[in-house]
C-alpha cells in the first residue's frame, strides 16, 4: 500500500516562488497530501509540524528560527535566498534540526558560509537553481524593435541611476527607445531621485510606468529587450521569465551574474549597453533555448523530488 507523504508549507506572506512547486506536489495526489500554513496560532504552528513529515519553509525567516527551536517532530526543509542571506536570521536558525537548506545560487552558498561559519557541518546544503515553467511563459518570435521591460521592485539594489544612464545615453543616440517598467518604487527617498532625473534628463516621454502587472507573459508580447541593472541578484525570476519568452536579456555584471549567464549578456560600461542593444545581434530562439537547458522547472522539481525521497 503507497503510503502518501504529509507535506507542509510555511511561507508567510509572500508565495511568489512557490506556487509551480505547491501545485506540482498538490497535483500527485496519490503520494502526497499537502497542506499550507496560513495561520498565526503558536498552536496551529505547532500542530502543522506534528502533522507534517516534511515540513518546507520558504525564506529563511522567523518561521525557521522558530521551528528550530521547537522538539524537531519532522523532517524540515528550508530555501534561503538572496534577501535573507544580508539579515541575522541565518545565525539565529538551530541548523542541527534542519535537514535540507536549498540555496538558489552558487554564490549564495559561499556568501552564507562566510557569513555563517561551519553552517555546511551542521545541516545538509543543496544548490538548486530556480526553475521557470516554460508552458505558462510561451516563447514568441522576435524581431529587434525599440521597446525594453523592466520587471520588479524599483529600489536602490536595482541601481536605478545606472537605469537612467543607460536610456539617456541611449536615447540621445535614438529616441524611438522607450522603457516600460513593470513595477513599483520601494523606497521613497528613491522615488524622489528618479522624479527629478526623469525631467532634468527629459526622458518623461521615453519612460512609462506601469505598476505591477498580473500577466506579464502577454504584457512582453509588444517588447523586445529585458534590462537588469541590479548590483546584486540571487537567481533572479524576472531575468529568466523574459528570456523564456524570446526577450534579448541586457544584463548589467551583477556579483557572479557570469556564474549564471553567457557573458555576451552582460554588460559592464553604458557603452557596452548601447552597443548591445544596437547591435543586429537578435535571436529570440537563442533566449529561449538557453532556458531550457539550463532552468527549466522541471529540473528543479526533480531536484526537489529527490531530496524529499531521500527524507522520508
Amino acid at each position: 500500500m503507497n503510503i502518501k507523504k504529509k507535506l507542509a508549507f510555511f511561507c508567510g506572506p509572500d508565495r511568489k516562488f512557490l506556487p509551480d512547486i505547491i501545485d506540482h506536489f498538490s497535483n500527485r495526489k496519490d503520494e502526497y497530501e499537502v497542506r499550507i500554513f496560513h495561520s498565526t496560532s503558536v498552536k496551529d504552528f505547532t500542530d502543522m509540524l506534528e502533522w507534517s513529515d516534511i515540513s518546507w519553509f520558504e525564506w529563511c525567516d522567523a518561521l525557521i528560527v522558530q521551528a528550530s527551536q521547537l522538539p524537531k517532530v519532522c523532517k524540515m526543509v528550508c530555501r534561503l535566498h538572496r534577501y535573507e542571506l544580508f539579515t541575522r536570521m541565518p545565525s539565529h536558525v538551530d541548523w542541527s534540526k534542519v535537514d535540507t537548506l536549498i540555496v538558489t545560487a552558487r554564490h549564495i552558498q559561499d556568501t552564507l558560509k562566510k557569513r555563517v561559519p561551519g553552517i555546511e557541518d551542521r545541516v545538509n546544503v543543496q544548490l538548486i537553481y530556480n526553475g521557470i515553467s516554460l508552458k505558462r511563459f510561451a516563447y514568441k518570435e522576435r524581431k529587434k524593435g525599440f521597446n525594453i521591460a523592466y520587471i520588479g521592485y524599483i529600489n536602490y539594489r536595482k541601481n536605478p541611476t545606472l537605469l537612467l544612464q543607460c536610456m539617456k545615453t541611449l536615447i540621445d543616440k535614438d529616441p524611438r527607445y522607450v522603457l516600460h517598467i513593470a513595477g513599483t518604487y520601494q523606497d521613497e527617498e528613491c522615488e524622489l531621485y528618479i522624479e527629478q532625473m526623469l525631467d532634468e534628463l527629459k526622458l518623461r516621454d521615453n519612460i512609462v510606468f506601469h505598476g505591477w502587472i498580473k500577466n506579464l507573459e502577454t504584457w512582453t508580447d509588444d517588447k523586445q529587450f529585458l534590462i537588469s541593472t541590479s548590483i546584486h541578484e540571487g537567481h533572479p525570476f524576472g531575468i529568466m521569465e523574459g528570456m523564456a519568452t524570446g526577450l534579448k536579456p541586457l544584463i548589467h555584471n551583477f556579483y557572479a551574474a557570469k556564474e549564471m549567464y553567457p557573458k555576451k549578456y552582460l554588460f559592464n560600461t553604458i557603452d557596452e549597453f548601447v552597443d548591445m542593444i544596437m547591435s543586429d545581434e537578435y535571436d529570440s530562439a537563442e533566449y529561449r533555448k538557453y532556458i531550457e537547458d539550463n532552468y527549466p522547472l522541471e529540473k528543479q522539481l526533480a531536484k526537489i523530488e529527490s531530496i524529499f525521497d531521500k527524507l522520508s
